[in-house]
């Protein structure tokens, strides 16, 4: 029952899609969304006409509006998919799958830029998710590839937009993917897929947390929250209360207070994966597994 009143309160601003992530609502009243199926960066129309913006390749995740008017793509190099019953899912990695990159392209043009494809001579395995902060640099997510019986350990990194300079703020993290900053900007949430958890982080300058002992002696940070039962955390936004709202595989959207408090809202769909605000606090979710981008009643 609950889900039927969520399907209710939704209402579908694009469809078709190829596994979209990194929705923006652009103050035209216009939106961007990644498709990392396709490996393309598109932009919706108020009346919801869908055009591409760029094709970048491989697979673009997660998506933020730089400082300099430019759109920044966190690059995952590429990944499976496959088709069941209507429903676009992602599958495990190949041992060769490609390293990714992080992209900066122009709203006007369409012209890619690539900024990162490394850090300290190390390749960026799988860059997820990035917010800037009001420095002007971003922090972003390298979620690592799964495979079947293994997976990379992953990380959070910090990055100047221009392309000069990248530093490793924290690793190891088990897939880490969303990420996010509180409206003071000193908080960093971090969400990790497998484990469900979500991470804050103290921030003590641009690109550097607090790394005195958390929860154990050689985990930083506070574990704000790691609801029970089976489910894993994608993408995640934070609204203008400092409320972090995360993308929760099952069908599902939590929602977690600065304080921990959760509240879990159902999900019309398999991989709800993101969601974003516009200026008006309107609320938007990528419905991926079904291609779709929709508004959604936080009422």
């Amino acid at each position: 029952a609950a889900s039927d009143v969520y399907k209710r309160q939704l209402r579908d601003v694009a469809t078709g899609l190829c596994f979209p992530e990194g929705p923006i609502a652009l103050a035209d009243g216009s939106f961007l969304v990644v498709g990392i199926e396709a490996g393309r960066v598109s932009r919706i129309s108020a009346d919801g006409v869908v055009s591409t913006l760029a094709d970048t390749g491989g697979g673009p995740n997660g998506a933020a509006l730089g400082p300099d008017g430019r759109v920044y793509i966190c690059n995952n190099g590429g990944m499976a998919f496959h088709h069941s019953d209507g429903l676009i899912l992602p599958g495990h990695g190949e041992e060769d799958a490609a390293t990714g990159w992080i992209d900066a392209i122009d709203l006007e043009t369409g012209v890619v830029e690539t900024l990162y494809r490394e850090c300290d001579g190390r390749p960026l395995i799988a860059p997820n998710d990035l917010v800037f902060d009001a420095a002007g640099g971003f922090y972003f997510t390298d979620h690592g590839k799964s495979r079947k019986y293994d997976r990379d350990r992953g990380g959070v990194y910090y990055a100047q937009a221009d392309g000069s300079d990248i530093n490793r703020v924290w690793a190891p993290m088990e897939g880490p993917n969303g990420i996010g900053l509180s409206p003071d900007g000193d908080t960093l949430y971090v969400a990790e897929t497998p484990t469900g958890r979500l991470w804050a982080f103290d921030i003590v300058s641009p690109g550097k947390i607090d790394r005195s002992p958390g929860p154990a002696p050689w985990q930083p940070g506070r574990l704000l929250a790691n609801p029970t039962g089976y489910h894993m955390f994608d993408s995640l936004a934070v609204d203008a209360a400092g409320d972090v709202w995360i993308g929760t595989i099952p069908n599902g959207l939590t929602r977690v207070s600065p304080d921990g408090d959760v509240t879990y809202y159902p999900m019309p769909d398999l991989l709800p994966t993101n969601i974003c605000f516009d200026a008006g606090g309107q609320a938007y979710v990528t419905l991926s597994s079904q291609g779709r981008l929709a508004a959604f009643d936080l009422s």
